[in-house]
């Protein structure tokens, strides 16, 4: 038997959203709700929903490109700036 795609995490800090979908979606999306509520016994249909899209942004390399650059550098220093800060440390050790 397989398994779905999702990795279900804890939901923090709630915001509420409203989406509204054409049936045939509508009836598409319970049926996956249903699947993972079996699957991952205790989970709700927003920790579902919000697996589905995290899992989908996760793959989308245009989306994760936009991120990175909105993040600037992936949130980590430049190289030069580790080197600097590494030498800083040093000589607040040393005096």
């Amino acid at each position: 038997m397989g398994t779905l795609n999702i990795e279900i995490k804890v939901q923090q800090e709630p915001v509420k959203k409203c989406f509204v979908f054409p049936k045939e979606f509508a009836e598409s999306f319970d049926l996956y709700i249903q699947l993972a509520t079996q699957e991952y016994s205790g989970v709700n249909e927003t920790e579902v929903a919000m697996a589905m899209m995290a899992a989908h942004m996760k793959r989308d390399k245009y989306f994760q490109s936009h991120l990175k650059k909105l993040r600037g550098n992936n949130g980590r220093k430049k190289r030069k700036e580790v080197i600097t800060d590494e030498l800083q440390s040093e000589k607040r050790e040393v005096a």
